[in-house]
Order: structure tokens, then sequence, then C-alpha cells
């Protein structure tokens, strides 16, 4: 646990595949053991993890939820369904067990039983952010753009001031955009930028949201910074694909023909 804590995925993985093999009916070691493998990339060992630990622990629904959404990253609604379903039978209480129902009946086209999990979500977390962004997001795919922009407001306030993540900060201000609420999208894409959102973007989109203020000097700033910073890309990839003089310098002469003795 030291070495996630630090960042050590690798070492982690070692420690806890020792673990497993000492111990093999540690649940607990099997459940940290497929966070590790799903860390590094190698998901279907971890899935297999994460059903060994249920057979282990069979009542808890934290574990059948997190074999939920693996499934769904993997493509697997159905079994992601079952489990998570199960998990509800569990505990009909548990907010990220209605959330990942509600993202198995998106996938699945069934909007509306999508929303009424959301919802179902929040009524007994109101702060759970993967909830609200779930929801903010099918909104703005349904064409609400005024519901959708409530519920990126209410995520944004589960931080606090000034400490919005920069990708919150421009979901937030697109939502205001497509509100008509430029002055406020202008305020959150400069914020975003501010906080480490990729710059050009950023920047292309304050300049729209300026412009669509009637801010026409503002607007032309953040267009030419913009462009400034697409020509210091360009120069960037450029001089990084150039080859390098000390490679040209140490490479190997040319062998010269070899002379045929007649």
């Amino acid at each position: 646990m030291s070495a996630i804590e630090q960042g050590n995925w690798a070492e982690a993985e070692w420690m806890l595949s020792q673990a497993i093999e000492t111990c093999p009916i540690d649940s607990v070691a099997r459940e940290h053991y497929a966070e590790t493998l799903w860390h590094r990339g190698q998901r279907e060992e971890a899935l297999a993890q994460i059903e060994e630990a249920i057979k282990l622990r069979s009542d808890d629904p934290a574990l059948e939820v997190r074999a939920a959404e693996m499934l769904l990253v993997l493509g697997r609604a159905d079994r992601a369904e079952a489990h998570v379903r199960w998990a509800l039978t569990l505990d009909s209480q548990l907010p990220s067990a209605w959330l990942v129902l509600g993202q198995v009946r998106g996938q699945a086209g069934k909007t509306d039983d999508a929303l009424t999990y959301y919802h179902r979500a929040l009524v007994m977390d109101p702060d759970d952010r993967a909830a609200l962004q779930a929801l903010a997001e099918l909104q703005e795919r349904l064409g609400h753009p005024e519901k959708s922009l409530i519920n990126w407001q209410m995520l944004a306030g589960t931080y606090e001031a000034g400490q919005q993540p920069p990708e919150i900060q421009m979901a937030l201000g697109k939502s205001y955009h497509a509100n008509g609420r430029f002055e406020e999208a202008a305020e959150s894409f400069l914020a975003a930028r501010e906080r480490g959102a990729p710059a050009i973007e950023a920047s292309h989109r304050l300049a729209a949201a300026w412009q669509a203020a009637g801010r026409l000097d503002l607007a032309q700033r953040a267009s030419a910074e913009a462009v400034a910073l697409e020509q210091q890309a360009r120069a960037s990839n450029t001089l990084a694909a150039r080859p390098s003089s000390t490679a040209s310098i140490n490479a190997p002469a040319p062998r010269s023909a070899p002379t045929t003795l007649r």
C-alpha cells in the first residue's frame, strides 16, 4: 500500500502478487492487486482478480460495483448489469451502484432509465461528483443545455473556490456558452487556461466567447494568443523532428565497396 501511495505501481504489483501467493484467500490483497493490474493496463487480469475477491467476499456490494465498472469499460454491459444489480440487492442505498447502473443503461441507449438512476444516486449523495458529471453530460447530449449547466455548476460547487480542476472549468465554460452566457463562459475558459487546461483550445474558446459577448478587443487578444501558441507548437514539433547534429557526427562512415581482385 505504501508503494501504491508513492506511485510505484510495478513494485506494488510484485508485492501484492507475493501476498496472494502467500495467502490465496486474502480477498483484500486480491482487491488491491486488481487495482494495480488495472492501473498498469492489464485489464483482463485485473477483472479476474476482482472476481476472485468477490468469491472470497461475496457480501461486499462495493466489490460488485467495481467489477461492473471494469466490465463496462471492457464493453460487457450485460455482465456489468448483473453485478451492479446484485450490489443493489446487497445494499439498495449505495450511490455508486445506482450511478453505474445508470451508465450501463445509458450505454444501452436507455436514456430515461439512466436519468432516473443518476437522480437516485444524487438523492443519496448530492455531492457525488461522478454522478453530477454523468448527469450533466447526458443532459447535454439530450439537448437540454440549461439543465446541463445546473449540474456543471453544482459539480463546480463541490470544490473550494478557485480549486476546480481545469477540465471542469472547460466544461462549465462550454455550458455557459451553449446557454448564451458568454461573459461567464469567457471567465471559465480563462480560469481553465490558468489552471493548466490545453492552452490553445482554451484560448480559441476564450476568443469565441469574447466575440459573442461583443468584447472585440479581448477577442482579438485571445485569438492572437492562440495563434502564437500554435506557432510555438509547430516550431517545437519541427525542431523535434530534425535529426540530431550529434547523431550525424557520431554516425559511422559509409563503407566503401570492396575491391574485386581479378
